[in-house]
């Protein structure tokens, strides 16, 4: 008993000695108040850069020369790619994509498929930057007559490199704003709000929204570049952000 009783004595004598260091071990974060919010900044801007493809096909037998059939699909092609360069100027990036694949036709009888012919695609894919150039010369490329392709695709309307960065800039300024107004509403009498102790923006929240893409239906036989123009001066593209805060609350405790 005496051995049981000497050694309840050390177990009580060591948890005095190690319990209240335990206890009194500070947590500086935790004993501050904070606060944390969610919000979003958008902004509308004008479009600087626009997409139009124009494409030029010519199709021909399984055995005609693959070369030919490109040589001749170039010729059409080449007064409509030199107008559209001496029209855009520097004012655009003009590429020229071929494209060469077999047509294909299902045979019932035999239950298999046989080349029927080629198709050769040429398309001319034109990127036209800054507002004044797109309201100026985006309707050129629609005019059938100095372009007679058989397909065109777009307009495009959307944000550069540049632009983008740009207006996510804002949006961000405007998201940073209205943390701050959540932030304050939640304050209590005498409450301040301190410094942000922790930011960061939500991933995969960063889209751009493009709004009146009705620029697309644009009629490709379009004589002047009124039409186009009227459509593209009303298109704008929504940039929308998300960002986080955690601040700081000063006061009374």
């Amino acid at each position: 008993m005496a051995g049981h009783s000497w050694y309840a004595s050390l177990l009580v004598l060591w948890l005095g000695c190690v319990l209240p260091v335990a206890a009194a071990a500070p947590n500086p974060v935790s004993d501050i108040p904070t606060v944390s919010v969610a919000a979003g900044g958008k902004v509308e801007v004008v479009p600087d850069q626009a997409r139009v493809s124009v494409a030029f096909t010519q199709r021909g037998a399984k055995s005609a020369p693959v070369a030919d059939l490109v040589k001749a699909n170039n010729r059409r092609a080449a007064p409509a790619l030199a107008y559209i360069k001496k029209e855009m100027g520097t004012d655009a990036t003009v590429q020229v994509v071929p494209n060469i694949q077999e047509e294909m036709e299902y045979d019932r009888q035999a239950g298999t498929s046989r080349v029927k012919g080629r198709l050769v695609t040429t398309t001319i894919e034109i990127t036209v930057r800054g507002e004044e150039a797109i309201k100026k010369k985006l309707g050129l490329l629609f005019d059938a007559a100095n372009i007679p392709a058989d397909r065109t695709s777009g307009p495009d309307l959307g944000l550069s490199e540049e632009g983008l960065a740009a207006a996510q800039e804002q949006a961000y300024a405007k998201a940073v704003q209205a943390a701050v107004r959540m932030a304050k509403a939640h304050l209590l009498p005498g409450e301040e709000l301190g410094r942000a102790l922790a930011r960061g923006n939500v991933p995969d929240e960063i889209v751009p929204r493009y709004g009146l893409m009705k620029a697309q239906s644009a009629p490709m036989s379009v004589g002047s570049s009124d039409s186009s123009q009227a459509l593209v001066e009303g298109g704008t593209v929504t940039v929308q952000v998300h960002t986080r805060f955690k601040f700081e609350v000063k006061g009374p405790r």
